[in-house]
């Protein structure tokens, strides 16, 4: 998104499309060419540290795929899959042998 404002403000909204992958997304190959496009971009942009955010099953993917090659990306998994990570493991925790199911 920096890259395309380029510091520009405009008065009126403004749609611009930025690249899609076309993939299928639990394909390995699809997830590193995205992830090493932001890389890439993020590069060109300086930005020093890459935060993207997944869903469940995708973050699992994405943090495979960066620790075995070595992306420097940091990957984020989802508000709402967070959520329920957060309030499973406190009811295994506080709940277990309470008698309830």
């Amino acid at each position: 998104m920096q890259h395309v404002a380029n510091d520009r403000h405009r008065n009126t909204t403004e749609v611009t499309l930025l690249p899609i992958v076309d993939s299928n997304p639990a394909n390995s190959n699809c997830m590193y060419f995205a992830l090493s496009c932001v890389v890439s971009q993020a590069w060109l942009l300086n930005v020093v540290m890459v935060c993207i955010t997944f869903d469940q099953p995708l973050w699992l993917k994405a943090v495979e795929i960066c620790r075995a090659s070595g992306l420097d990306v940091f990957c984020r998994l989802g508000g709402l899959h967070m959520l329920m990570s957060y309030i499973g493991s406190v009811g295994k925790v506080f709940i277990a042998g309470s008698g309830l199911k």
